[in-house]
């Protein structure tokens, strides 16, 4: 999804203290699919294919969009990127589940980025931050392992910003895909974790986890400590994540970047548009999230099609600023995507 204008908002980045903390494992006693293999000898002599092949026996999964990493890859066997660049822009309030891994475990986190810069034969490898961080108890430094630190700035939704300000040409991975890809290379490990921020005012010890895939919700809430009963728990980030209504039956996936719990006056509530168009001044999309939810509470669906449904990429800007709290967000993505499948299934 390229993001044509500069709307957007600089969101109050709520990081600490989990991004200053060491990163903490939580993990299963016997994970399934835990099954190793001998290591590579020489990590940087290995071809594209050896690499493709290593990731997916693997299993490794990009946790920016959830695809294998093998499937990522395919598209540059013939054309090789410029650039091969380790996403820990975390752009979101409260998650640093990427930026955290970077520095906790940046010896396994530069070596990822090194197999693949080798293999793929990419003039350049960097890590890329969201600049928009003030206030923080550890400083991002300019390198490491080597590699250039790069701190991309600009408004919410920045991760997406990001792919059409790289450029076409350049390879964007998460860094926990990076660091799997290194102990599938020097350990013979398959992936069984993923990494997640765990924080919001309910919790007693926000920190950054290294997780089984698989842990429930509430597990990971127990490790961490409730302080009061949350009125709602959310997977995934405060702006795009899910609302979780069963954390005993709801599990962490490679793409659960947060688990945050909130509570919440609700007598603080609103539920009327007071049409100050701040959705509409900060969509990056150019919408009208107001028209649009207007529209599909009413059931217009052609009217929600010609104000450009199809154009929302769910980042939650407008719910976000909208002062009568409406789920905006929520409301205009989940009519796009039913759309879609729609589309797909006649």
């Amino acid at each position: 999804m390229f993001l044509k204008n500069n709307n957007g908002i600089i969101l109050d980045q709520v990081k600490e203290p989990a991004f200053s903390r060491d990163l903490l494992p939580f993990l299963s006693s016997s994970p399934q699919g835990a099954n190793s293999w001998a290591p590579v000898e020489d990590i940087e002599s290995l071809s594209l294919k050896q690499v493709m092949d290593l990731a997916q026996r693997a299993g490794i999964i990009d946790e920016n969009n959830s695809k294998p990493l093998a499937e990522r890859l395919k598209k540059w066997a013939k054309t090789p990127p410029t650039a091969v660049v380790g996403d820990a822009i975390d752009d979101e309030p409260y998650v640093s589940s990427q930026v955290n891994p970077l520095l906790k475990l940046s010896q396994e986190a530069a070596g990822g980025l090194r197999i693949l810069q080798k293999a793929l034969g990419a003039p350049k490898a960097y890590f890329a931050v969201y600049k928009e961080m003030y206030d923080l108890n550890t400083k991002v430094p300019s390198k490491v392992e080597g590699f250039p630190v790069v701190k991309i700035g600009g408004r919410y939704p920045m991760e997406q910003r990001a792919i059409s300000r790289l450029g076409r040409d350049t390879l964007l991975l998460g860094c926990g895909a990076l660091i799997h890809l290194y102990r599938a290379a020097v350990k013979g490990q398959p992936q069984t974790t993923c990494f997640v921020t765990v924080a919001g005012n309910c919790i007693g010890n926000p920190a950054n986890l290294e997780v089984t895939i698989g842990t429930t919700v509430a597990q990971v809430l127990e490790r961490c400590g409730l302080i009061q009963d949350p009125t709602y728990i959310v997977s995934g980030g405060a702006m795009k994540g899910k609302p979780v209504l069963e954390p005993e039956n709801t599990i962490i996936q490679v793409g659960t970047r947060a688990v945050l719990a909130f509570r919440e006056n609700r007598k603080e509530r609103q539920y009327t548009c007071i049409g100050c168009g701040r959705c509409l001044e900060v969509c990056p999309s150019g919408l009208n999230p107001a028209l649009l939810y207007q529209a599909l509470r009413d059931r217009r669906g052609v009217t929600a099609q010609k104000l450009g449904l199809s154009r929302c990429i769910g980042c939650s800007t407008c719910s976000y600023i909208c002062p009568s709290k409406l789920d905006l967000s929520h409301t205009i993505f989940e009519a796009n995507i039913k759309k879609k499948r729609g589309e797909e299934n006649e």
